[in-house]
């Protein structure tokens, strides 16, 4: 699995042995964050289902305090969605 950098312009880096541990643990963090935005988007009613997914991204934006980095995980997600 390659990481999506939300940088505009992404440097080249080289690879080392601890890249392969670093993505193992992308990975296995990236299927408990999966896991558990499934799970609480399964228990929320379908008809809260958006209001619900708006309340978790101005929170999670409220946490990281960088408008810039959360303006470019928007365009991210458009990109991909």
């Amino acid at each position: 699995m390659t990481a999506v950098s939300t940088e505009p312009n992404p440097t080249t880096t080289t690879t080392t042995a601890t890249d392969g541990d670093d993505e193992a643990r992308a990975v296995a963090h990236a299927e408990a964050v999966w896991r558990t935005l499934s799970e609480a988007v399964d228990r929320v009613p379908a008809t809260d289902r958006v209001p619900f997914l708006i309340r978790l991204a101005l929170l999670t934006a409220l946490d990281d305090d960088n408008p810039e980095r959360f303006a470019a995980l928007v365009a991210e997600a458009e990109a991909t969605a």
